[in-house]
C-alpha cells in the first residue's frame, strides 16, 4: 500500500511518500508538492508490479558503473573497448537518468566539432601516414559512439530491472553512416603505374599482382580476398564460396550472408598463376598476408612508388564495382549477388558514375571509340530499290474471318460520330 503525509520544516510544507508491498523493500521519498509524490507512488508500484527493482534507480547508477559491468559480462572487441573508454571519460561521472535527450544530442555535436588530439607519446609521422593533419571525429565514428551507449545502457537496465526515460533514445539527430563517401576510382593510366611499381617489392612481387587482378575483377573485400580456401574453388562452374564465417557481418544482417563469385576468365588467370604458391600445411589462397593491416601497409608502399595519392585497397572494391555497372550486362540483383551488399542503397554508394563510359555504351561502341559521321538519306540520293524498302510493309491478314470491332470508350464518351470502322471487301470474304 502507499501512503502521503504532510510534513512541516523549515522550508515549508514538504510530503513525504511511503510505499509498502509484499515482497518488496519499503521505500520513502519527500517531495516539494503533492503531485510529484503521487507520480511517485504511481512509478515505484508499477515497476514493483511488474517485477522490477525498485531499489536500483536510474539516478543512482552512474554511467562509468555500466561501462564496467559491461566490461565484466561481456567479451568486448577492441574497437569497442576504445569507445566504451572515451564514454567513460566523458559521461562517467553522469547519472543514467542524467543522460537525458538533450544532453546526448549536445554531446555529438561538441564531438562533430572537437578536433582529435594526437598521441602524447607521438615522436614523428610515418612517411606513409598523414599523421599531423588535424582531424575531426567522422560522422560514422560519432555514430558508433552513440549506438554503443544506447546499447550498453539498456543492457544494463534491463538486467538490473529499473526503468528508463523513454525521450533518452528516441528522435536523435544521429549522424549518418555514410557522412564522407569516397569517390575514388582509378584515373587514366593509374592501373597501368600501380603494376609497373609492383616491380620494386623485395617479396611476394608475382603474388601481389595475382593478388590485384582478381580483387580488381571480382570485388571482394580484403577480409575475405585473405581467408578465401582453396577447397571453396570450382573451377567446373567458375565461383569461389565464401561461407559466413569469413563474409563481413554488420547492422542487422547477421546470418546467411554466405555467397558464390561468380569468375572471369581473367580471375580464373590469376588463380592459375597463383597455383604455383599452394601449400600443403596452408588452407588458404592468399595465404602470403597473415592480416588486412600488413596488406595495407604494403600497398601503401606501393601506391607511394607509383605516385599515386589517397588510393587503399577497399577503393579496389569501389573500382571492381562500378566496373560491374559499366559493363551494362548485369542487373542491379546480380551485383549484390557478387559483392555481397545487402542493401541497394549501399549497392549505388560504390558506383561512380562516368558520362565518358556511359555515352560510349549509348553509342554501342567500346570505350574511346565515336560513331562515324553519316549522310542522312534523303528520297533524292536514294536508289528505287532503296526507296522500296524504306516503305511501310503492309502486315499480312492473319485471319481471313471479319474483325471484331473493340472499343474502350466510356458510355458517355460514346455518341453517333463514333463508328466502327468499315471492311474492305477481301476481308468480308
Amino acid at each position: 500500500m502507499a501512503n502521503i503525509r504532510p510534513k512541516e520544516g523549515k522550508k515549508g510544507r514538504t510530503w513525504e511518500a511511503r510505499v509498502r508491498l509484499a515482497g518488496a523493500p519499503p521505500l520513502s521519498r519527500t517531495f516539494p508538492t503533492y503531485q510529484e509524490a503521487v507520480a511517485w507512488v504511481r512509478e515505484k508500484e508499477g515497476a514493483i508490479t511488474r517485477g522490477a527493482n525498485p531499489m536500483t534507480t536510474a539516478d543512482k547508477v552512474l554511467v562509468s558503473e555500466v561501462i564496467e559491468w559491461w566490461r565484466k559480462s561481456k567479451t568486448v572487441p577492441y574497437n569497442e573497448d576504445l569507445r566504451l573508454e572515451g564514454l567513460s571519460h566523458d559521461l562517467g561521472k553522469f547519472s543514467v537518468k542524467a543522460l537525458n535527450h538533450d544532453r546526448i544530442n549536445k554531446y555529438m555535436k561538441a564531438m562533430l566539432d572537437t578536433e582529435i588530439q594526437p598521441q602524447a607519446r607521438k615522436k614523428k609521422t610515418h612517411a606513409l601516414y598523414d599523421g599531423d593533419r588535424k582531424r575531426k571525429y567522422a560522422p560514422s565514428s560519432v555514430r558508433k559512439y552513440y549506438y554503443t551507449l544506447k546499447k550498453i545502457v539498456e543492457a544494463h537496465a534491463w538486467a538490473h530491472g529499473y526503468p528508463l526515460d523513454q525521450s533518452q533514445f528516441k528522435k536523435q539527430s544521429i549522424p549518418k553512416a555514410w557522412g564522407n563517401k569516397k569517390e575514388r576510382r582509378l584515373e587514366s593510366d593509374e592501373e597501368k603505374r600501380l603494376f609497373d611499381a609492383l616491380d620494386g617489392c623485395y617479396v611476394h612481387k608475382e603474388e601481389w599482382r595475382n593478388l590485384l587482378s582478381f580483387a580488381l575483377e571480382t570485388g571482394m573485400r580484403a577480409q575475405e580476398l585473405l581467408l578465401c580456401e582453396w577447397r571453396h574453388l570450382d573451377t567446373q562452374r567458375r565461383g569461389l564460396f565464401l561461407p559466413s564465417a569469413i563474409v563481413k557481418k554488420t547492422g542487422k544482417h547477421l546470418e546467411g550472408l554466405e555467397r558464390t563469385v561468380a569468375l572471369s576468365l581473367k580471375a580464373l588467370a590469376a588463380l592459375e598463376a597463383h597455383m604455383a604458391t599452394k601449400r600443403d600445411d596452408e588452407p588458404r589462397i592468399f595465404w602470403q598476408w597473415s592480416g588486412s593491416g600488413p596488406l595495407g601497409q604494403t600497398f601503401r608502399r606501393i601506391c607511394k612508388r607509383a605516385g599515386i595519392d589517397n588510393l587503399t585497397i577497399h577503393s579496389l572494391r569501389h573500382e571492381a564495382t562500378a566496373r560491374l555497372f559499366e559493363k551494362n550486362k548485369l542487373t542491379d540483383a546480380q551485383i549484390m549477388k557478387q559483392t555481397g551488399h545487402t542493401e541497394l542503397k549501399t549497392l549505388l554508394g560504390y558506383y561512380k558514375y562516368r558520362p565518358e563510359s556511359v555515352a560510349a555504351l549509348l553509342d554501342c561502341l567500346p570505350h574511346g571509340t565515336s560513331r562515324p559521321a553519316t549522310t542522312p538519306r534523303t528520297s533524292e540520293n536514294q536508289q528505287p530499290a532503296e526507296r522500296s524498302a524504306g516503305r511501310r510493309r503492309t502486315l499480312p491478314l492473319l485471319s481471313k474471318k471479319p474483325l471484331v470491332w473493340i472499343t474502350t470508350l466510356s458510355q458517355s464518351a460514346c455518341d453517333s460520330r463514333v463508328q466502327p470502322p468499315r471492311l474492305r471487301q477481301a476481308d468480308r470474304q
